[in-house]
């Protein structure tokens, strides 16, 4: 198990490239299994949780070929069963192939590490058995075993707002018989819709509901941006530092993924942003130095903040007023319980934190003092590790640092760097 010694950081001025991202790789090379066509991936993130994705691929009998910075992807002609599929640590690449698998014919078993053993896959689960699905679980935990079919149709109320959920559910609708529809929480991330709209897939989105008639994408052509979430560790230290400026280049600025940005902004940070248009729009983003007051932070937002809601709470301790954030229970079902692993990290490190229920109330204008910081082996917790060391007075350990390779394997060479 690695240990990470950071140590406090006098000024920071720096232009960084961050990681490509993690959510829309793992949809580009999913859907490539599907397509009419070979898909050609462009930049996909190398990181262990994409390559769990990728391993998948190749155990459905895809052919990939790996080209400079690009993947080509030909679909199998049959896609081949009974064997084990490991997603590893990955919860998206396990709840997208749940809703894929499960409509197409053969038997698959999917399997995960002791982490993702522990996630909650009934959220998933559960409609597809209601519509007619086949899949054989212990308490709707992985291992599973999914007997695929040609199921009549999906049509299900979201209770929560899930992306990995929501791209589930239209993955099976797409080789279904007939149209399906999902209704209720379709507020959250909308990489799939975007992408699979694209491609030729036929679905009609509106705030209320997702239809999806039985389709397929054709061959996809997809560039991935820098990852937004990862970028956002970096947008954290350049808005609490007291010396910074920091530029980070081609970040994907999807708006169901900028509400921290947006939240930022309202406290008062100094953040330029230069967009550019694309099927998954990105640009360069700018932050400087800043002095931060809390506001109110409205519940509805919560799905589109959620990786990000460990630095929020960073900046909360750091603001000016008091930072409150509620119903963030989604947290508990992360790689780690984030909501435990943020509040038992900041008190080691000088921070008062109440915890009550799902919901986080920290006293503002606080210093970090520094000490020992438990990953919980959770990557973005690690991370949140790093950027508080930079920001404290004495350094901070942090235990289990290498967790961090699940999204973003050079995050510790590139705090080295400045």
């Amino acid at each position: 198990m690695k240990s990470e010694k950071i140590l406090p950081l006098k000024k920071v001025k720096k232009i960084i490239y961050i990681p490509y991202d993690k959510s829309i790789t793992h949809r580009g090379l999913i859907f490539s299994v599907i397509s009419k066509n070979k898909s050609v991936i462009i930049n996909p993130l190398k990181a262990l949780d994409t390559l769990s994705t990728l391993k998948i691929l190749t155990k459905l009998d895809c052919k990939i070929t790996e080209k400079n910075d690009y993947l080509e992807i030909i679909p199998p002609k049959k896609i081949l069963s009974l064997v084990p599929l490991d997603c590893g640590n990955s919860g998206t690449t396990a709840r997208l192939m749940i809703g894929m698998l499960s409509s197409l014919e053969g038997s698959f078993q999917l399997i995960g590490d002791d982490s993702l053993s522990k996630r909650p896959m009934k959220r998933i689960i559960e409609p597809i058995l209601k519509n007619g699905g086949e899949i054989i679980s212990d308490d709707n935990f992985l291992p599973i075993i999914i007997k695929g079919k040609k199921i009549k149709k999906i049509e299900y109320d979201l209770k929560i707002a899930s992306a990995q959920v929501k791209s589930g559910l239209i993955l099976c609708g797409l080789n279904c018989k007939e149209q399906s529809i999902i209704r209720g929480r379709i507020d959250s991330r909308d990489h799939t819709e975007r992408i699979l709209s694209a491609f030729n897939c036929d679905l009609q989105i509106n705030s209320k509901n997702i239809i999806i008639n039985p389709s397929r994408p054709k061959d996809i052509v997809l560039k991935i941006p820098g990852d937004f979430s990862s970028a956002s560790f970096f947008i954290t230290l350049g808005v609490l530092h007291k010396n910074a400026e920091i530029i980070l280049k081609n970040i994907g600025l999807n708006p169901s993924r900028t509400g921290y940005l947006n939240i930022l902004k309202k406290m008062g940070a100094d953040i330029e942003i230069n967009l550019k248009d694309d099927i998954e729009p990105y640009g360069d983003i700018k932050v400087r130095s800043s002095k931060l007051k809390n506001v109110n932070i409205p519940n509805e937002i919560i799905p589109n903040i959620i990786d990000e809601i460990p630095l929020l709470s960073l900046c909360g301790a750091l603001s000016q007023g008091e930072f409150k954030i509620n119903d963030i229970s989604e947290l508990r079902l992360k790689e780690s319980d984030r909501i435990r692993s943020i509040t038992e990290n900041f008190k080691n490190i000088g921070l008062k934190v109440i915890e009550k229920n799902e919901t986080l109330i920290i006293k503002g204008d606080q210093k970090i003092k520094g000490g020992i910081f438990n990953s919980f082996k959770d990557h973005r917790i690690a991370m949140l590790g790093g950027i508080c060391g930079l920001l404290s007075e004495e350094g901070i350990e942090i235990k289990d640092s290498e967790c961090v390779n699940i999204s973003f394997p050079n995050f510790f060479d590139i705090i080295k760097q400045l």
